[in-house]
């Protein structure tokens, strides 16, 4: 699709291999209406470039090497420092819990490293005519997994750090909400900390996040979080992404 009297899309890459920054790259060069400006293996090495700040689309590998950030906080990062830029995640882990949450992050799109390289092209271009893009086998579940509750990316901004006491307050609103209206935040067997946990992990945000929001530690909010998956007789966040769907009050 060329874009007449008008500039390619901008496109950056990151992944942390070297093969997939290459082939991606020279798939995406046969296309007229794409430029990708730079392909990067780390998060850093992004945000300390300076140049990019007009970028259409960032393709992103959820998983980098080890010592980068999350893949979750890393979306969240890239929202706020690119707000009017589409994220494109090209990720290998593609189950249904870790796809939901990284749509909730505030990704505009997911595409699976198992599907056609081609496929990607196409994802791509859906991103940068303002659509949201999912594979066609997991567009249909995630809408079924989420009842109506996962909402389009653009409805979601970053928050202003101005606006961090209105957030924790409309988030608090929101888990007295889920009490009253999901079986599973309201099982007797958990304790109020527990509950904070699972409702911001069910709102798509990590482990790290969390412990940053709740003024707790990393290792307190995982305790807390397998403490809550033990009383609840689950092990996989898959399972508790079923459970919490299956336990709304309708």
């Amino acid at each position: 699709m060329i874009r007449p009297a008008q500039r390619p899309f901008k496109i950056v890459l990151i992944d942390d291999h070297v093969a997939v920054r290459f082939g991606v790259t020279e798939l995406l060069a046969k296309e007229a209406d794409f430029e990708v400006v730079a392909a990067f293996a780390t998060s850093g090495e992004l945000l300390d470039d300076t140049k990019n700040t007009a970028i259409d689309i960032l393709i992103v590998d959820y998983h980098l090497a080890a010592g980068d950030m999350d893949g979750l906080n890393l979306i969240s990062t890239l929202r706020q420092r690119f707000p009017d830029t589409k994220i494109l995640v090209f990720s290998g882990q593609n189950n249904l819990a870790a796809v939901s949450l990284i749509m909730k992050a505030g990704a505009h799109g997911f595409i699976g490293k198992d599907q056609a390289l081609q496929e990607l092209v196409g994802a791509a271009r859906t991103l940068a005519l303002g659509r949201t893009y999912l594979p066609p086998n997991l567009s249909m579940e995630l809408l079924e997994l989420n009842k109506g509750h996962w909402m389009p990316n653009d409805a979601r901004r970053p928050v202003a750090s101005s606006a961090i006491d209105e957030r924790r307050s409309a988030h608090n609103n929101k888990l007295r909400h889920y009490r009253q209206n999901s079986v599973l935040l309201s099982d007797a067997a958990l304790s109020n900390r527990e509950r904070e946990v699972l409702s911001y992990y069910l709102n798509g945000h990590s482990v790290t996040d969390i412990a940053q929001r709740l003024d707790r530690s990393v290792k307190t909010v995982s305790t807390q979080k397998r403490s809550a998956f033990r009383k609840l007789g689950i092990r996989t966040d898959s399972e508790l992404f079923t459970l919490h769907a299956q336990s709304k009050i309708r």
